[in-house]
């Protein structure tokens, strides 16, 4: 088992990869449904949709980085976290996650308005919904994160699996990687790992 510093990042360093889903995503449909014309707005969204798929992916990709991040910190030793910047804020636990909702809510969407304006079937990887849900617990037992001082505050879902010794090693090296490529996506495949 690769013991920890005594201090690690609550971040290992992905955060400014992220672009705020939601927003991103209301502006390129506000300037879908501007068109009248249902074929100009078939063509914009088809022009628009590769661009929507990347920011779908970035996001799960991130949520499904934090979950392996807590898993291969939870196997490694205990250590204080730095930069976590939740810790001391207020946490109200009838206040929804509203960007997973929304990402949520986007996956069917997507494949409606894909079958809408192209005709065609598609489905997006069930596991996508499975990392949101699942984000959205650990976020939950965590309080948001507000009292989460050290590895050992963190609780991770009932529903997590513990990887091999040879499996963690793999989460930190892709961890790693992405941190330096940005590439979140790259993330998701490791998910079957814990999930």
């Amino acid at each position: 088992m690769v013991l920890l510093e005594k201090t690690v990042k609550f971040d290992p360093g992905w955060g400014s990869y992220v672009l705020v889903y939601s927003g991103s995503v209301e502006y390129l449909y506000k300037d879908i449904n501007k068109f009248k014309n249902l074929s100009q707005r078939s063509f914009k969204f088809k022009q628009y949709f590769p661009k929507i798929v990347t920011l779908l992916e970035n996001n799960i990709g991130f949520y499904a980085g934090c979950l392996l991040w807590a898993v291969y910190l939870k196997n490694s030793g205990d250590a204080d976290f730095t930069g976590n910047h939740c810790l001391g804020q207020k946490y109200n636990p009838d206040e929804p996650d509203l960007e997973i909702d929304y990402i949520l809510t986007s996956i069917d969407k997507l494949q409606n308005d894909y079958k809408y304006y192209t005709g065609k079937v598609m489905e997006f990887p069930e596991i996508y919904k499975h990392i949101l849900v699942t984000y959205n617990e650990f976020m939950e037992i965590n309080k948001g994160f507000t009292e989460t001082r050290s590895t050992a505050d963190l609780k991770l879902p009932e529903n997590l699996k513990t990887p091999s010794e040879e499996e963690l090693e793999k989460i930190n090296s892709c961890i790693q990687s992405v941190v330096e490529s940005g590439k979140l996506a790259e993330l998701i495949p490791l998910a079957d790992l814990i999930l």
